[in-house]
């Protein structure tokens, strides 16, 4: 039971405005206990057709890109259309808009594509679309107090209520602690997320918990994500991004 229910609450989610101010930034994902560099992620921002397109690309350690993931942000940006698909597997899934309804969907190798339409609940959120929720929920958690969050489970074409809670106290004031738990009788059985975010500009500085990207046996990574404080020189263009192939092999 707990094994599904971790695969439930998976949320699978690295926020794409960690940089909200930059056009390309980079994260770093270690693994948690060697500290070991298992993969970069390249992070692109472009505006297109009226709303703001960003492309993140996951590489792995000698550049090679893998994975990739396409978010469009338009009125509703805590809850973007988006598509990932990681070339290793050929697992896909996304949130997309046809009829004027939301669509969820899902797709390993060598199966029928699965989705289902999904009603966002008030404040739902989406994949990336975490961190625009989180500068509407800042003032209520920089004053202590915890918020409910609904997050859309691509892989269960549903939404799943979580808990985000600030640390009591705040053990440095540049800084905004908070840790992402479901809000349910099982959450015992769940991985909880800690984020790092720095009070200055509101940004994501450190993620810590289950990664999009999955190990060679399949199963989620648990990693810890940096975002360095600085700048980054881009390795190429957004619309370069968008199209580059992706390698099928990727260690560790």
């Amino acid at each position: 039971m707990a094994t599904a229910l971790t695969y439930l609450a998976l949320i699978c989610f690295v926020p794409c405005a960690a940089h909200a101010a930059s056009d390309y930034y980079e994260g770093e994902a270690f693994s948690p206990d060697g500290g070991r560099l298992l993969y970069r992620e390249r992070h692109w921002a472009q505006q297109q057709g009226g709303a703001t397109q960003r492309i993140t690309l996951f590489v792995c350690p000698d550049g090679r890109p893998f994975a990739r993931r396409i978010l469009r942000e338009r009125a509703g940006a805590a809850a973007p259309d988006f598509d990932f698909e990681d070339a290793r597997d050929g697992y896909r899934e996304g949130l997309r808009s046809e009829r004027g309804q939301r669509v969820a969907y899902t797709q390993a190798r060598g199966e029928r594509e699965r989705s289902a339409v999904v009603e966002v609940p008030q404040g739902g959120v989406a994949d990336a679309g975490f961190d625009a929720r989180m500068r509407e929920l800042w003032p209520q958690l920089a004053a202590g107090r915890s918020a409910s969050v609904a997050f859309l489970i691509p892989s269960r074409l549903a939404f799943y209520e979580f808990r985000a809670e600030p640390e009591r106290p705040q053990p440095d004031p540049t800084q905004l602690r908070v840790r992402l738990r479901m809000d349910a009788w099982y959450a015992f059985a769940v991985p909880d997320i800690e984020l790092v975010y720095n009070a200055t500009g509101r940004r994501l500085a450190s993620f810590l918990g289950p990664s999009t990207i999955r190990d060679e046996r399949g199963r989620y990574r648990k990693v810890r994500i940096a975002f360095p404080d600085r700048a980054a020189t881009r390795p190429m263009q957004a619309d370069a991004a968008a199209v580059a192939p992706l390698s099928r092999q990727c260690g560790p």
